[in-house]
């Protein structure tokens, strides 16, 4: 089933993922800029966020992720997601999420609380038809690397 795209403005992000990730099925695949980890702060939407997909590994979701910040992979491998370094000249300003190979999450969010608080920011969610679609190709000639 293909429905509207749902807008995701500024801080409604976490309200409207988290759902969705609690949703997944079998897989997760992010590509994102820049994400973040507020282990100190239990309340923060980001943790919020990052304990969600933590949830989901736990449930037995596979998920992937490609970024650009070996700190990130390694605090990713801590919570069982497998994740990649892209070793590229070309930055990695992506920010995409796609959930069960058609629902997708794309826009302007990085994983930050400054992303999910205080910036200006649009990203949409969206479900596609077809689960062998561009994105997906897109993040897994991406992963290959």
């Amino acid at each position: 089933m293909e429905y509207e795209p749902v807008p995701i403005i500024s801080r409604d992000f976490v309200k409207i993922v988290v759902p969705l990730i609690d949703s997944a099925l079998f897989s997760i695949d992010i590509i994102v800029f820049d994400w973040r980890f507020y282990k100190k702060e239990p309340d923060n939407p980001v943790t919020l966020f990052n304990n969600a997909i933590a949830n989901a590994v736990d449930r037995g979701v596979n998920v992937r992720c490609l970024v650009q910040n070996a700190g990130v992979v390694n605090n990713l491998k801590q919570m069982g997601c497998k994740a990649r370094f892209l070793n590229s000249k070309r930055i990695l300003h992506t920010k995409l999420l796609i959930i069960d190979k058609n629902s997708v999450v794309l826009g302007s969010h990085n994983y930050t609380q400054s992303a999910f608080i205080s910036n200006y920011e649009a990203s949409i969610f969206v479900n596609l038809k077809d689960k062998n679609n561009a994105l997906v190709e897109y993040f897994n000639n991406l992963y290959g690397l």
